[in-house]
């Protein structure tokens, strides 16, 4: 009786731990001392076998995954602006197979004028460094920040300039540019601007691109609330991107600044809402929305388990199959202000559900972890803090628990074809 006791006891310790186990497990660190801010904007490609990490120090990092030696993530190539100025290169970043975007908001344009501008690299087959292919400028006339923001996907490229004044002050606007097979670089398609753009939306403050659909935030757009935010969705429909529909918080809060952060996975997008008020000011939110009967509808509005005053939710978020990751860059760790931390949200029988909170072991004041985020297919996550290590910055890298080796596997397996245009 005694020993069937035990037994069960023992199996209900098993069960425990394996209900408890944590998802995600840190992998590796990266840091340097050369940098600042490193970890402000992450892209990761596990298909081509590269990351980006960048910075505003003028600079980002190209990382290749090692699998011969530590299976580590090593630093493959380090690109530098060459502006004269402080340009923010770095401050964007995206990459599509061989193909690598690097926004710099405030770099000049050949005449000499302030407009921003996207590097494009491009990965060499025969000495397998990366080489600046393309440089796209903002407009001539009525950019500002052309590159604030950039996503890449299936041959397309979006980039933001959040404060285009074409049509009013800071309104901004959205360019959306293919690839060409032949020439390799990369033709402008559609120019994007809100039908109902006002002085100050910020159109363009986020971007996201999947498939046949495109999204930008306006965090500033006035419909319903001052600056409560809005995110427009843009349709490709043989070669030219239609809109789609307008999103909108559904309840519109004053500086709510709805559409912070964006992310595309096949026919879902994932809002975040930095500013949201809960039952604590600022907490943060974020909001799932699925096409459903030809439309985007609101299936999900997920919160931190114990928000607090100033978390910021919202500032980055990720989706991909049904994992979402949400950065709460301000989150206070214990006694230690703004460490901020990274949210799990997992779709378990169609329901969104809280399932971990990754910290940062020790963490600091100001790290702002959570700041950017970038998830593969292979279940690699990582996690930006752009004020880590005396504000030197970081990002860690972490693996899902719940991917087996042999989905690792089918993921690199057509790695070659990634890397062939």
């Amino acid at each position: 009786m005694l020993q069937s006791k035990a037994h069960s006891l023992l199996f209900l310790v098993l069960v425990i731990a394996q209900t408890c186990r944590a998802i995600y497990t840190l992998r590796q660190t990266l840091s340097d001392e050369n940098t600042l801010d490193l970890g402000r904007s992450v892209a990761l490609e596990i298909e081509s076998g590269y990351m980006v990490v960048g910075s505003s120090s003028q600079l980002a990092q190209i990382y290749t995954y090692d699998t011969r030696h530590d299976d580590k993530w090593k630093l493959h190539q380090q690109v530098t602006s060459k502006s004269p100025i402080d340009d923010k290169f770095g401050w964007s970043v995206a990459i599509d197979g061989r193909y690598v975007a690097i926004g710099a908001p405030f770099a000049l344009n050949p005449q000499g004028v302030q407009r921003g501008a996207v590097y494009i690299y491009r990965k060499s087959t025969l000495r397998h460094n990366w080489e600046l292919q393309q440089t796209i400028y903002g407009d001539e006339t009525h950019g500002e920040e052309f590159g604030h923001a950039v996503a890449m996907h299936n041959q397309h490229l979006i980039v933001s300039d959040r404060r285009h004044n074409e049509i009013s002050a800071s309104a901004g606007r959205a360019s959306v540019f293919q690839r060409e097979r032949r020439s390799r670089t990369y033709t402008l398609q559609n120019n994007l601007v809100a039908s109902d753009a006002a002085n100050g939306d910020l159109f363009g403050y986020s971007v996201s691109i999947y498939g046949d659909f495109a999204a930008v935030g306006a965090i500033a757009d006035d419909d319903g609330a001052t600056s409560t935010g809005a995110v427009y969705v843009y349709r490709n429909q043989g070669g030219n991107w239609e809109f789609f529909i307008k999103l909108l918080p559904p309840i519109p809060q004053t500086l709510k600044s709805y559409g912070e952060s964006l992310s595309i996975y096949g026919t879902t997008i994932a809002i975040g809402a930095l500013r949201h008020d809960g039952t604590h000011d600022n907490q943060g939110a974020i909001y799932v929305y699925d096409l459903d009967d030809g439309s985007f509808t609101l299936t999900s509005e997920l919160l931190a388990p114990s928000p607090s005053s100033n978390d910021q939710l919202g500032r980055s978020v990720v989706i991909r199959d049904q994992t979402v990751v949400a950065g709460a860059w301000k989150d206070d760790v214990g006694s230690v202000a703004d460490a901020g931390s990274s949210y799990v949200y997992l779709k378990k029988n169609g329901v969104w559900t809280f399932e971990e909170q990754l910290l940062l072991d020790p963490p600091t004041t100001l790290d702002e972890y959570g700041g950017s985020l970038a998830l593969g297919c292979d279940g690699t996550l990582l996690v930006g803090a752009p004020s880590r290590f005396s504000e030197k910055g970081a990002v860690s890298i972490y693996q899902d628990n719940r991917v087996s080796s042999f989905q690792q596997w089918k993921c690199k397996r057509f790695r070659w074809r990634r890397n062939i245009d």
